[in-house]
This record gives structure tokens, C-alpha cells and sequence, in this order.
């Protein structure tokens, strides 16, 4: 019975997990294309550009209160989605026989590359680009815990 609600507890956190990744769709079958298409490969590219806007208020005397929305945006994203998925390695990890850090990053890794690439075939397919493949998010999603 126990073994049924880890199990169960993973699917359901699993699908809440692309609902809130991937929805709303905006699929238009007849725009199909790659000129929308959104993405950072830069590993770590939100700590860049927070050191760049901090360079920027230390050398041109600009107010931290003028950037304030931009590096909370940057940095706010990246610890939110390690948030996210601390349930996911916890989860993954009591419904393992035998866990590991290794399995649990490995784990953690491909279920967000699969959620980063579901939204690839979602800003092809459709006319929205609020979608953006970011290898940040894949970092961040592999930062989860071991277990409790």
C-alpha cells in the first residue's frame, strides 16, 4: 500500500509538473517554425547578468532601485525552479530501491530536459513565444536534495 502512494505521489507531481510548465498551449498547426524560437545556452547566463547590472551601478553610479525588477527577474527564476523540483528528488528518491545522488541528478536531469524540449515543440507549433529553452533551468532543476 505505502508503495502505491510513492508511486502514485510521483505521477501526480509529475503531471502538475508539466501542467505548470507547459500550459497554457497555443498551438496553430499552420505556423510551424523556428524564427520565434527563444533559448539560452549559456550555463548560469542569470548570475552573468546580474554581475553586469551590478558592474553597471558601481561604475556608471546608476541606483540599485533603477534595477531592482531586472535582478530580482534574473535571479528569481533560477532558485525558483530549484524549489520546484526538490519534491521531484525527493519523491524520485523513496521510490527508488536503491538511491543515489548520481541516479537522483540523472533523474532530475532528463525529466527537465524533457519539460525544457516540450516547450521547444511548443514555441514551434504555436504563434506565442512566451516560451524559452534555458539551460538555466535545466541547472537549477538538477539542484535537488538526495533525501530528507
Amino acid at each position: 500500500m505505502r508503495s502505491n502512494i510513492k508511486k502514485i505521489s510521483l505521477i501526480a507531481y509529475i503531471v502538475f509538473a508539466i501542467a505548470i510548465t507547459q500550459l497554457p498551449i497555443n498551438l496553430s498547426l499552420p505556423y510551424i517554425g523556428f524564427k520565434e524560437l527563444k533559448y539560452n545556452l549559456i550555463p548560469f547566463y542569470c548570475f552573468k547578468r546580474v554581475a553586469e547590472i551590478f558592474n553597471l551601478i558601481a561604475n556608471d553610479g546608476y541606483s540599485m532601485k533603477s534595477y531592482f525588477f531586472i535582478l530580482k527577474d534574473n535571479l528569481q527564476n533560477f532558485f525558483l525552479n530549484m524549489l520546484f523540483f526538490v519534491p521531484f528528488g525527493c519523491l524520485l528518491s523513496v521510490n527508488m530501491k536503491k538511491s543515489n545522488v548520481l541516479k537522483i541528478v540523472l533523474g532530475s536531469f532528463l525529466f527537465s530536459l524533457v519539460l525544457e524540449i516540450m516547450q521547444v515543440i511548443e514555441i514551434i507549433l504555436s504563434l506565442t513565444n512566451i516560451r524559452v529553452f534555458d539551460i538555466d533551468d535545466i541547472i537549477a532543476n538538477m539542484s535537488t536534495p538526495d533525501e530528507f
